[in-house]
């Protein structure tokens, strides 16, 4: 299969995994929306939690984008390039940043009725992949450096 065709099913992948992780959450979306509009909780923790929520969603917007404009950059065979380098890093970082984001969400929208403690401390959720997603696209940025360093010292010696 050609290289163009391969990139489009990716495109439309994406797509595809996101229209349906939307339409499958709706529900819970459209339920906590009206739970948060209905709740009387102080206000601080309302507009905290709105901070985090709203970081989030700007930086998984930023994450879906920078992905697409990676694999458009594989489309036009520009893989191996210190703007893609660029992309893959902050990638990374931005999961990184993600996995932090939503464990203070959780962290905000807790009940500490019993007090701060360790065991209601660790019942919050903290997403370990997002965190191993994170670091592994790193990794992949760091090896495609390290590829573009022997791609240039070989040029150079021949």
């Amino acid at each position: 299969m050609k290289t163009s065709n391969q990139v489009f099913l990716i495109k439309v992948a994406y797509i595809l995994v996101i229209f349906l992780a939307l339409a499958y959450n709706f529900s819970d979306i459209r339920g906590g929306g009206i739970a948060g509009i209905n709740e009387k909780s102080p206000v601080n923790s309302n507009f905290l939690s709105f901070v985090f929520v709203l970081m989030s969603a700007i930086i998984g917007i930023t994450i879906i984008l920078k992905l697409y404009t990676f694999i458009n950059s594989i489309q036009d065979n520009k893989v191996f390039t210190i703007i893609n380098i660029k992309r893959i890093g902050t990638l990374g970082w931005y999961c990184i940043l993600q996995s932090f984001l939503l464990y203070a969400f959780y962290f905000s929208k807790s009940d500490f009725s019993d007090g701060l403690t360790y065991q209601s401390i660790i019942r919050i959720n903290f997403d370990f992949w997002l965190l191993i997603f994170g670091v592994t696209l790193l990794t992949i940025g760091f090896v495609f450096k390290k590829g573009i360093e022997l791609q240039q010292e070989q040029e150079l010696t021949i």
